[in-house]
């Protein structure tokens, strides 16, 4: 299996890149003091999952984040000459786990 690791900044929008890092071992990526990243535990759940965890950088390693993570909504859409074809947009937020609460 193989982590694909990317920095966190902020909510991105339709259209946004993202290049990430491809390591075999979380112990392998050296992150940088303080900043926010988002991992994937392989290909098939970067490209599937509906939320990504969130990680930050301390004491040279990578740390789960326990309260944040990123929440991803997929949609489809016509463009703009009718049925000539489709698009696919994916929207972003981060969120926290402290406030959400459950019925």
């Amino acid at each position: 299996m193989s982590y694909y690791i990317a920095p966190q900044n902020g909510n991105l929008d339709v259209g946004d890149m993202v290049v990430y890092r491809v390591v075999k071992r979380l112990g392998d990526f050296k992150p940088e003091e303080g900043q926010k990243y988002r991992v994937f535990k392989g290909k098939q759940k970067m490209q599937n999952s509906l939320t990504v965890p969130m990680y930050i950088g301390e004491d040279g390693k990578l740390k789960k984040l326990s309260t944040e993570f990123v929440l991803r909504l997929y949609g489809l859409g016509r463009t703009s000459k009718g049925n000539a074809g489709a698009m696919c947009w994916v929207f972003e937020h981060v969120a926290t786990r402290s406030n959400v609460s459950y019925l």
